[in-house]
């Protein structure tokens, strides 16, 4: 008993350091554009870090099974373009936005994915939970479209590339879904061809900002996204996984948008109003109930209470 129960607890602690990567994220990526460093230079230090991590692994394993046409749609949706789109959004829009409105969309358009290609028939449950969602990032984007000042304008425009971000991200993991690709794999050729294709793109620009950032800046950027965001989390959220299960396992990710409202205002001091309050609430219960948690609940309180 006392073995598992040390197992689970390692479970957890995975699950919720890979959620804590993930909430910081938009912070720390927001933190790059208002000081330094662009959407471009985001990316090209995320994937040469990364790619340079992962590059051992493809050399031994190439595509895993994959053709060239399926592994460049998976970079597509969780590779540069991904990247690129969410930075530019957060150099628009505040980064409890991002954590917000990017996990929200990933689930409603995985949601609305699995059930036009793969067939899904959600239950009810996860509908509540997708209209919950729904409502949150509507809830989230009112001031913005209710309000003509400059920077709140340009905080919907960013909202619109969050959306477009989570669309990408919900055809990466409905993609590898498709494809059966493990998620390190995954990890794996997104950054490694991302590299490839991106980085010697971005050496060739004229307009960089990496040589006018400073070294803690930069050591910052490379540590926190090429080797957190792009293989920590990842690894830490698989393990969590075969630990817990991928339903329980999931609820971490619900953690997400709510560190990056909180990380948000102490970072940034990004004071989210009424509405975007109102508006986290409603996605993180839309995640928490899509997943099945309150159910989950509910059935170990009968439990105990039979036993």
């Amino acid at each position: 008993m006392t073995v598992e129960r040390a197992r689970i607890g390692q479970g957890i602690a995975m699950g919720v350091l890979a959620a804590l990567i993930w909430g910081v994220w938009p912070v720390i990526s927001r933190l790059g554009v208002q000081q330094t460093l662009t959407a471009y230079d985001v990316a090209a230090i995320r994937f040469a870090v990364a790619g340079m991590i992962f590059l051992p692994w493809i050399i031994r394993s190439g595509l895993g099974g994959l053709t060239w046409k399926q592994a460049l749609i998976l970079t597509t949706g969780a590779g540069a373009p991904y990247v690129l789109i969410s930075v530019g959004g957060l150099t628009l829009a505040p980064a409890s936005h991002g954590g917000v409105i990017i996990s929200g969309c990933t689930f409603l358009f995985s949601t609305l994915g699995s059930i036009l290609l793969l067939g899904d028939r959600p239950s009810s449950q996860r509908w509540a939970g997708f209209a919950l969602i729904l409502l949150g990032i509507l809830s989230i984007g009112y001031r913005s479209i209710t309000t003509s000042s400059d920077s709140l304008s340009e905080a919907w425009a960013g909202d619109l590339l969050f959306i477009l971000s989570g669309f990408l991200w919900a055809s990466y993991t409905l993609n590898s879904k498709r494809f059966n690709v493990s998620p390190v794999m995954g990890a794996a050729i997104v950054s490694v061809l991302s590299m490839v294709f991106y980085v010697p793109g971005y050496l060739a620009m004229s307009d960089t900002h990496i040589m006018e950032a400073g070294w803690q800046e930069l050591l910052l950027q490379g540590v926190f996204q090429g080797v957190l965001a792009a293989a920590v989390a990842l690894v830490c959220y698989t393990k969590s996984i075969s630990i817990l299960g991928a339903g329980q396992a999931a609820i971490f990710v619900s953690l997400a948008p709510g560190l990056a409202v909180v990380f948000g205002d102490w970072v940034l001091h990004e004071t989210p109003s009424q509405a975007e309050y109102a508006g986290v609430t409603f996605v993180i219960l839309g995640l928490l109930t899509s997943l099945g948690i309150f159910k989950w609940r509910k059935a170990a309180k009968a439990a105990l209470a039979d036993s």
